[in-house]
């Protein structure tokens, strides 16, 4: 078998593999070597000339490294390796495709050989193998390694040798560029100073400052050129320096707290490092001031922190505590003092207490290694002294009341207040003033005080002084008081009071009648504008503007009633302070305030608020009939107005002739004082002659009034019935007239009992004034009562017909012929109504008992009338029904108003009679309580009523409407004696001996007074009218002589109730019979129900 020669052709392969891969390895090295220094040396140079920065050389150097490495292991390592025959290397097939590429004569022979080798080791075949060998020696004498070719290396170093050229010259002429480079590259985290032409220098490389401090870096340039300008850097920042000489330059670096290093920089050159090094100074970390208050003050002990400046009250104790640095001694230095306070040094915090007075400016010093006494901080603590209070006082008067004031004081104090008083005294005794306490809150700085006071206690013609006073709570220096301005009150004498009073009289008339012509006005304003839109002859504009008027009217004539009310309560005022009113007066004032105030009732406001809303939401429907309903009540408005302003008038006359009557009565006693210093010489006759022609001008000043009086009467539209006094006064006068010569002559009994009898001609005047008055007001008592029950009357037959037509109304059906009889019927009802209307309207200018509630029904009825009358024509049944109603329930009303009006004036007329008599009487004047002799007196005069009544009886001159109203007269009268009668057994006093003669007297009274409700006016009841009279004789005899014996127990009896405990005594229990029960019930009867009630009574008495 033939043997394959191949394995020569292997060993010859293997042998160019490795020669192969050792030129690859040569190549690569010689590759990585010039590359390397050529990239060294541009890198070397580029870093000489440009000095780069260390993060540039660091990034340089280390990228450099890493493609150094890679190219090593590429270039080198690997073709290395792979010479070993280590990782994968070139195939046999590879192999014979370079050496065939370097050899074509052997063309495909070693490919063809290596293919039959492979072939022939699946399958033993001789003609392979021969042919094999065959091809084996074809390629034996053919070195493979040949293929390797080494002149290829050549150009390689032709290139190093230029390279060793240049770095040689470079080493030779400038080595330093290659070293200086190859260095700074090496140490790349170095920075290297690039040489500039010119060198910086300090004089030293460390500057000390003090912390807090200025320093100033003074730089020197040297060098064969001078930069323009140096930069100094620090902190991250660059900032120019000031060049002081062509040479230097400098830059202050201000309030040094903390040490830096720095360097400088000029045209990219860059110095080496400085240090700036603080000296560390005496400093405070934290502080706190503790601040005991003084208690008094009311402010809580505080404490601030890193603080310096406070304001404290004065005596303030204020304890520092201080945290330091650097600090061996701290010290306080006071200036205003010149004094030193140490603290105490305690684990390096500092403690001081010191107590305050005055504003002071400190100043904290600190010592340590380095400094002494350094100043730390300046400060200064505010003292605030405790000053006095102050006080601002406003007043204000009250707009009802001539002698009420109001105050607001505004008080104010630093710390609180220890008490406020208001003081006055009069001008004749202003060294005791007193002082009255008021109310204040302490502990509050700030405050408003309300007082008011009324200098009405005081004497007329007086001047009041008054002023504030404020204490402050100030302790430590002693209480300080404040007082404000004293103010000065005069009080007003008589003469100005009436002055006063007619100013607010005139005012009030004024502006009532001013109120009057504007309702007037404003009646026919809204009459012109219904005309003018019936007419559609006006514009939105006009219309908004005749409104706009209207209703401009309306506000003024409410602003005046309130005015009004005003003046008159302030009048009011004036006169319950300086003048004693009967309770009647008293009561018609309360009662013309209340008409005054009610003008303007809700009612009338609504209306007045939904004629301004149309306005701006105009609706001519709407408009017609608000403008109907707003003329209705304009009217009654008017009207009511029209009545106020006389019962002003009349209550003004009323008012007058009661304080002529006064004035009168001074005067008298004037004029009797003077006659007894007439008699007794007691003063100069000169003196005593002024007083007399002083008192003349003040009896013919009180005539003048009287005339005025007079005057204003004749103008009320039912004025009183005032006599003609000028005889009278002419008598006085002349008497006084009298006196006076007789003194001028010496003759001074004489005069004196001139003067004596002018006095009494002046109390006569005086009592004939008061009676004249009384007279007049009990005959228009009774008028009025009479008025009121035939206007109740007529009432009753009017509410009674209105009811029947009601049921009429209702029976009506729709296009009913009977719809104009029932009209006609309520027309005829509302002329009715109208009479009673007016007068109703007549009766209340004099009775101000008929109140705004009267009125208000009274405009009700008339208002539905008028609508009913509407519904009716239209044959509207159910609104005329509903409107009907509304009459029948304003009608009812009317009825029981008028009812307790009535009961009220019988009342009045009572209280009046009853007060006529006490007035003739001294000595019950001011009880207030019944006596015997009024009634005796009351009794007499009915007598007297009774004769001439049977008289003209029997001359038949007493019939019809006379009789009855004398006979309403006479029950009127009576009913008071009841009255009377049963006051005087209820309150007791009597013996069981009188009071059985009481109980028979009002037996007797009874039987009259069903005699005069029978209209049965007899002999019989005259004989038991003298009856009567004489047993009220006999009872006021018993009286009598029973005062004689109090008289004498009287003194007993002061001892008893001097001690206080016997001034609350239990009651006893007082028997009162039924009988006195029943004649005190206040229910009216005629005689036939007054038996059936009285009857009843007795049953249930009985059981």
């Amino acid at each position: 078998m033939l043997q394959s020669n191949i394995h020569s052709i292997i060993d010859k392969l293997d042998d160019f593999i490795r020669k192969y891969y050792r030129m690859q390895c040569v190549k690569g090295l010689l590759l990585f070597l010039l590359v390397f220094i050529a990239y060294s040396i541009v890198i070397f140079l580029i870093e000489y000339i440009a000095f780069l920065p260390v993060f540039t050389r660091t990034f340089v150097f280390y990228t450099s490294l890493c493609i150094a490495s890679f190219a090593i292991i590429k270039y080198i390592c690997i073709p290395l390796a792979r010479m070993y025959n280590i990782g994968k290397r070139l195939s046999y097939i590879e192999a014979s495709r370079i050496i065939q590429s370097h050899f074509p004569e052997i063309k495909d022979s070693l490919l063809n050989a290596l293919e039959l080798s492979q072939i022939s080791q699946n399958q033993s075949n001789d003609l392979l193998i021969a042919a094999i060998n065959q091809k084996s020696a074809l390629l034996s004498p053919i070195a493979f390694s040949l293929a390797v070719d080494i002149r290829k290396l050549l150009p390689f170093w032709k290139y190093a040798a230029a390279l060793v050229i240049v770095v040689v010259a470079i080493m030779v002429f400038y080595p330093q560029a290659l070293l200086q480079g190859a260095t700074r590259i090496v140490k790349h985290s170095v920075f290297f100073e690039k040489p500039a032409p010119f060198s910086f220098h300090l004089s030293s490389d460390t500057v000390w400052v003090e912390r807090g401090a200025n320093v100033t870096i003074a730089l020197t340039v040297t060098g064969e050129y001078i930069p323009n300008s140096v930069e100094i850097q620090f902190g991250g920042n660059s900032f120019f320096m000031r060049k002081k000489t062509n040479s230097e330059f400098e830059y202050d670096f201000q309030a040094c707290n903390n040490s830096l290093n720095f360097n400088f920089f000029a045209e990219q050159f860059t110095s080496k490092q400085y240090t700036l090094l603080v000296k560390p100074l005496p400093q405070l970390v934290s502080f706190t001031i503790s601040a005991k208050v003084p208690q008094y003050t009311g402010i809580d002990n505080f404490t601030v922190s890193n603080t310096a400046d406070i304001t404290v009250p004065a005596g303030t104790q204020l304890s520092w505590n201080v945290s330091a640095s650097d600090i061996t001694t701290l010290v306080m230095n006071i200036y205003q003092a010149k004094q030193k306070l140490n603290f105490v040094n305690s684990n390096k915090v500092f403690s001081l207490k010191h107590t305050v007075i005055h504003t002071t400016n400190f100043t904290l010093q600190g010592t340590n290694t380095f400094i002494s006494n350094l100043p730390i901080i300046d400060y200064t603590i505010t003292v605030i002294p405790d000053l006095a209070p102050i006080i601002d006082v406003a007043s204000k008067q009250d707009t009802s009341s001539l002698f009420r004031y109001y105050f607001k004081s505004r008080i104010q104090d630093d710390y609180g207040f220890t008490s406020m008083n208001f003081v006055y005294f009069n001008e004749h005794n202003h060294k005791k003033p007193i002082r009255i306490p008021l109310d204040i809150a302490k502990f509050q700085n700030k405050q408003d005080v309300y007082f008011m006071f009324d200098f009405s206690q005081f004497e007329q013609g007086k001047k009041i002084s008054y002023y504030f006073e404020i204490t402050d709570n100030d302790k430590v220096n002693g209480y300080k008081t404040t007082r404000s301005s004293v103010l000065e009150f005069a009080v007003p004498s008589k003469e100005e009071i009436q002055k006063i009073e007619d100013q607010i009289t005139n005012n009030v008339e004024q502006s009532l009648s001013q109120s009057i012509d504007e309702s007037q006005e404003l009646l026919k304003d809204i009459q012109q504008l219904q005309k003018k839109l019936l007419n559609q002859n006006m514009s939105d504009w006009e219309r908004k503007q005749t409104m706009q008027e209207i209703l401009q009217k309306q506000e003024s004539i409410e602003q005046k009633v309130k005015e009004m009310s005003k003046m008159i309560e302030k009048k009011h005022d004036i006169q319950n302070t300086f003048s004693e009113k009967d309770a009647e007066l008293l009561e018609k004032q309360k009662q013309i305030e209340e008409l005054l105030q009610n003008l303007m009732n809700d009612e009338l406001k609504k209306l007045f608020d939904e004629f301004n809303s149309l306005l701006e939401n105009f609706k001519r429907d709407e408009f017609m009939k608000k403008s109907e309903d707003m003329k209705l009540s304009v009217e009654d408005l008017a009207k009511q107005m029209d009545r106020d302003l006389e019962m002003l008038k009349r209550m003004d006359v009323e008012q007058k002739m009661e304080k002529t009557s006064e004035k009168l009565s001074e005067l008298s006693k004037m004029q009797e004082n003077l006659a007894k210093d007439i008699q007794k010489q007691n003063q100069s006759s000169q003196e005593l002659l002024k007083q007399q022609q002083e008192l003349s001008k003040e009896i013919q000043k009180v005539q003048q009034e009287y005339n005025e009086i007079k005057e204003k009467n004749s103008d009320l539209k039912q004025s009183f019935d005032l006599p003609d006094f000028t005889q009278e006064f002419n008598e006085i006068k002349q008497q006084m007239q009298q006196s006076g010569d007789q003194m001028q002559q010496k003759q001074m009994n004489k005069s004196s009992k001139s003067m004596q009898k002018s006095s009494e001609q002046t109390q006569s005047l005086a009592d004939k004034m008061e009676q004249t008055m009384q007279q007049q007001m009990q005959q228009q008592a009774m008028e009025d009562i009479d008025n009121i029950r035939q206007i109740i009357d007529n009432l009753l037959v009017f509410s009674h017909n209105q009811e029947a037509l009601v049921a009429q109304t209702n029976k009506l059906s729709h296009a009913d012929p009977k719809y104009a009889q029932v009209t006609a019927k309520q027309n005829a009802l509302r002329d009715n109504f109208s009479i009673i209307r007016d007068s109703l309207y007549s009766l209340s200018l004099r009775v101000p008992q008929i109140s705004s509630q009267i009125n208000n029904e009274l405009f009700a009825i008339h208002k539905k009338m008028k609508s009913t009358m509407s519904y009716l024509e239209n044959q509207q049944r159910s609104g005329a029904m509903v409107d009907q109603q509304y009459i029948m329930t304003s009608t009812n009303n009317l009825l029981l108003l008028l009812g307790e009006v009535l009961e009220a004036m019988q009342q009045s007329a009572a209280q009046q009679m009853q007060g006529q008599q006490q007035c003739n009487k001294p000595s019950s004047k001011g009880s207030g309580k019944p006596s015997m002799q009024q009634m005796q007196q009351m009794q007499q005069s009915l007598k007297q009523q009774m004769q001439q009544m049977i008289q003209q009886m029997q001359q038949g001159n007493m019939q019809g409407k006379g009789m009855q109203k004398e006979l309403s007269q006479m029950l009127m009268q009576q009913q008071m004696m009841q009255q009377m009668m049963q006051q005087m057994i209820k309150d007791g006093g009597i013996s069981p001996e009188g009071m059985q003669q009481l109980k028979e007297i009002q037996k007797m009274m009874d039987k009259n007074e069903q005699d005069i409700i029978n209209q049965s006016i007899t002999p019989q009841t005259l004989l038991r009218q003298e009856q009567i009279v004489t047993r009220l004789l006999e009872s006021d005899k018993a009286l009598r002589e029973r005062d004689i014996d109090k008289k004498r127990e009287s003194n007993e009896a002061n001892d008893l109730y001097s001690q206080p405990k016997y001034m609350f005594k239990d009651e006893k229990n007082i028997e009162f019979e039924f009988e006195d029960v029943l004649k005190q019930t206040n229910l009216k009867f005629n005689s036939y129900y007054q038996k059936i009630f009285q009857q009843y009574l007795q049953n249930i008495n009985d059981n």
